[in-house]
């Protein structure tokens, strides 16, 4: 989400941003980034570094959707900043729908409507690893600086 802000206060037109943040959501999840128990699903949403990293994230996500636009809004608009930020998570979205139905129904889950995006979305998350964190937060403290310059 953080990309997607900084590619809406950097292009700052509303036909470009949504298509460029979807697109750079893709492109990060190429990166290294944080994972475990890649293959195993079950394991994974029970180990207790995977929920710390979760529940941080959802907590982030609701602090910046509130704050990125009120700290920016004399910078671009708020509404194209929100379009940036949840057109840059959209993708995700999938992810949530089958988190949740395997908790709650215990077994694996891929909508057959989304199969070949999962297949795709699922492939090129290759680098997710626990080491993956320290791209992550690298990567969160540049799109940090790259907005605080683009606010300049």
């Amino acid at each position: 989400m953080l990309f997607g802000a900084v590619v809406a206060m950097g292009v700052q037109r509303p036909l470009l941003v949504a298509p460029l943040a979807i697109l750079s959501h893709f492109v990060l999840d190429v990166l290294p980034h944080f994972g475990v128990h890649k293959g195993d699903h079950a394991k994974r949403d029970h180990h207790p570094l995977f929920q710390y990293i979760v529940i941080t994230d959802i907590f982030l996500t609701i602090a910046f959707l509130v704050a990125l636009p009120a700290m920016f809004n004399t910078v671009v608009s708020p509404w194209l900043l929100l379009l940036g930020m949840l057109s840059a998570f959209l993708p995700d979205v999938i992810w949530i729908y089958r988190f949740y139905y395997e908790a709650r129904y215990k077994k694996k889950h891929i909508s057959t409507r989304f199969a070949g995006l999962h297949r795709f979305h699922s492939r090129i998350q290759w680098g997710e690893r626990p080491w993956g964190i320290i791209v992550e937060l690298a990567w969160f403290g540049g799109m940090g600086v790259w907005l605080a310059v683009l606010a300049t």
